[in-house]
C-alpha cells in the first residue's frame, strides 16, 4: 500500500540535505493557524500525600502537561510484544498531547475543550512545536512501520495512529518544564458541557477562563 503522503513528509524532515528539510517545514508551516481544541480533564494525582490536579494547575498559566504514550496492543496483531518495547523506548525520550479540529465525544466525562488561537504563539514557541506537530492517520498500512526499529524516525510515527481530524504534539523531555509545555497568549475560548460536569467543575473552568482573560462558554446545546 502506498505510504501516507504526510510520511513521506516526515521523513523529509529527518533528510540530511537541508533543502529538503527547508521544503518539507514549509509544507507544515500553517498546520498550527487552524482551529483546534485541546481536551483537559480533572483527572487529580497524589504526590507526596499532596492532591494535585495536573491539566487544572498548567492552564492557569497557560501551559499543558505532556503525556505518556499509550496504544491499543490488540490493533497491532502478532507484533504485540514489539509494540510494549517500542511504547516503552518512546516514552523515555518523549511526550505527547493531542488535538482535535473539532470537540468529540470522549471517554471522560469531566473532558473540557481549549480552543487555541497559535496565531499568537511567540516565534521561539511556534519554532518549538511546529516541526513537532502531525496529523494522525487512520489506516496504519499507510504508515511504513517497522516494528524492530527504535530510532527517533521509526519511534515518532507511532503516536501519529489515530482518526481524521485528530492531531499530536510529540514533545522531547528536554524541551520541557516539569511535563510542561507553555503556549502563552493562545487560548481562545474554554468550551464546557453542562450536562456532564457538576457545578464545582464549571465554577473552576470558569475561574482559569477569567484568568486566563478568556470567555468559558456551554457547548450541550450547540
Amino acid at each position: 500500500m502506498k505510504v501516507n503522503d504526510n510520511i513521506l513528509n516526515f521523513y523529509d524532515l529527518y533528510s540530511n540535505d537541508d533543502n529538503i528539510v527547508y521544503r518539507a517545514v514549509l509544507k507544515k508551516k500553517d498546520w498550527l493557524f487552524r482551529r483546534l481544541f485541546i481536551p483537559c480533564n480533572f483527572h487529580s494525582l497524589k504526590i507526596d500525600n499532596v492532591i494535585t490536579y495536573p491539566d487544572l494547575f498548567g492552564l492557569m498559566d497557560q501551559s499543558f502537561v505532556f503525556q505518556k504514550l499509550v496504544l491499543d496492543e490488540s490493533k497491532f496483531e502478532g507484533n504485540e510484544r514489539k509494540i510494549k518495547r517500542i511504547v516503552n523506548e518512546f516514552n523515555k525520550r518523549f511526550k505527547i498531547r493531542y488535538a482535535y479540529e473539532r470537540i468529540v465525544p470522549m471517554d471522560d466525562s469531566s473532558t473540557f475543550w481549549i480552543e487555541m488561537d497559535f496565531t499568537k504563539l511567540d516565534k521561539k514557541t511556534y519554532n518549538d512545536l511546529v516541526c513537532n506537530f502531525y496529523p494522525c492517520i487512520p489506516n496504519i498500512d499507510e504508515m511504513d512501520l517497522f516494528y524492530d526499529e527504535t530510532k527517533d524516525i521509526d519511534l515518532l510515527k507511532y503516536p501519529m495512529i489515530g482518526e481524521n481530524g485528530k492531531w499530536v504534539f510529540i514533545i522531547d523531555h528536554q524541551l520541557m518544564v516539569n511535563d510542561r509545555v507553555y503556549m502563552q497568549n493562545c487560548f481562545k475560548k474554554i468550551w464546557y458541557n453542562s450536562h456532564l460536569l457538576e457545578n464545582e467543575q464549571i465554577e473552576a473552568i470558569k475561574e482559569i477562563a477569567e484568568a486566563n482573560l478568556v470567555e468559558a462558554g456551554d457547548y450541550y446545546d450547540k
